[in-house]
């Protein structure tokens, strides 16, 4: 009988080459460097350029002339709410409720606007011929406070974000 033999053992010898450096590491090194930099920058201006876009007019805000009807202004400056049907100044969306928004929406008409804000961001300029062809058209004021003052007189107050129409 034979006996089997161990596997023969292999010592690899580990062979430590000094290789000498391109000419060209150096700028391989650079332009990887700055890729990488390019990257990061182009990266955080984007995230810089969308938190640009939004205004400070962003918010839910309560409109005096239609109590509880939902007024918003979104980070682009589009302005939406409700308004009661039939429409008429001063009517209110009774009944509106934060929690219950789809079944609102049914009782009442949504409208979306597109709103202008200036460069400094502290005047929105709202058409309301676009919601229903009235021909009015009104620039907002940014208040210290973050409400909007209408040249009427009125006031749309910023409503807190637990009181907001939409989810904060």
């Amino acid at each position: 009988m034979r006996r089997a033999s161990p596997p023969p053992t292999r010592v690899v010898a580990r062979a430590r080459a000094r290789v000498p450096p391109s000419p060209n590491a150096a700028l391989v090194e650079r332009v990887c460097v700055a890729a990488l930099a390019s990257f990061v920058v182009a990266s955080s201006c984007a995230l810089d350029a969308d938190a640009a876009s939004a205004t400070r007019f962003a918010g839910d805000y309560a409109d005096p002339n239609h109590p509880g009807c939902p007024r918003a202004i979104d980070a682009r400056g589009n302005v939406s709410g409700l308004d009661p049907v039939p429409f008429a100044r001063g009517r209110g969306c009774r009944g509106v409720k934060k929690t219950d928004a789809n079944r609102a929406a049914s009782k009442f008409k949504a409208w979306t606007i597109k709103g202008k804000i200036n460069k400094a961001d502290d005047e929105i300029t709202i058409d309301f011929d676009q919601k229903d062809g009235s021909g009015e058209r009104v620039v907002g004021k940014l208040t210290p406070k973050g409400d909007v003052a209408l040249p009427d007189g009125t006031i749309w107050r910023r409503k807190s974000d637990a009181d907001a129409w939409t989810p904060r």
